[in-house]
């Protein structure tokens, strides 16, 4: 693995069960880098609300360093789809699924999610329609940290249609209610079970409003809302409406 050989244990309890499974982190990061934290934060999210069954496929929007996605694989989902466009995230979550023999049940794709092509900047929500541009890491002009990332829609995309249930996640950084309008056609079609998301009230207070208001009219009702970081993040469950 090269600088990518070290590595730490990761925990989910899922259906009563403690997992376990290791997750890849670059030599001499802290304990607090995002790389080795994210396997911590956000955990009595997933063991509360991340609720995978054995043969699930699921759909990871926003992948990062694999939090979800490889308690998803732990837990016995068949297969994840892991969306990320920065290229070094997705690396090292391919060594992490190295790390655990689980190479053949993950599909990778470096790119972001919106309601049309183009590049989104994440931190100002800054869109360009119809334009291409490589990931890259730089500041705004009001010297915020961002992330300018090509975008594309979910319907685009050649997903195959999976057998049996799916579940999805989403964690954009602000992009989710924008992520909806272009999914009409994958809701339709492939109609996940569960859909987890991470709502990101400190860009847009209005998010889980607007976000439930799109979910129901896709035939989805809210189980279950948590607040998260004082407030300013909330966890939606959506579950599919019968």
């Amino acid at each position: 693995m090269n600088d990518l050989d070290t590595f730490g244990i990761g925990r989910f309890r899922c259906r009563g069960q403690l997992l376990k499974y290791r997750f890849a982190f670059p030599v001499g990061v802290p304990s607090h880098h995002a790389s080795r934290w994210s396997h911590e934060d956000e955990r009595d999210v997933r063991d509360e609300l991340w609720l995978i069954e054995p043969g699930d496929t699921v759909f990871d929007l926003g992948s990062s360093f694999g939090s979800y996605s490889l308690t998803a694989l732990a837990a016995g989902a068949k297969l994840v789809h892991c969306f990320n466009p920065h290229p070094g995230e997705q690396r090292l979550l391919a060594a992490s699924m190295a790390l655990n023999g689980w190479q053949g049940r993950f599909t990778q794709h470096l790119v972001g999610l919106y309601s049309e092509p183009g590049y989104l900047s994440d931190q100002d929500q800054q869109f360009v329609p119809n334009s291409s541009a490589e990931f890259q890491v730089g500041k705004t002009e009001s010297g915020q940290y961002t992330q300018r990332f090509n975008v594309t829609t979910l319907d685009s995309l050649a997903l195959e249609q999976p057998e049996g249930r799916s579940v999805l996640k989403c964690d954009i950084e602000g992009a989710e209610v924008e992520m909806l309008d272009g999914a009409r056609s994958f809701f339709s079609r492939v109609a996940p079970e569960l859909c987890l998301f991470e709502e990101h009230k400190f860009k847009d207070q209005s998010i889980p409003e607007r976000l439930e208001e799109k979910m129901v009219a896709l035939g989805y009702r809210l189980e279950k809302r948590r607040l998260f970081q004082s407030g300013e993040i909330n966890h939606s469950l959506f579950v599919r409406s019968q």
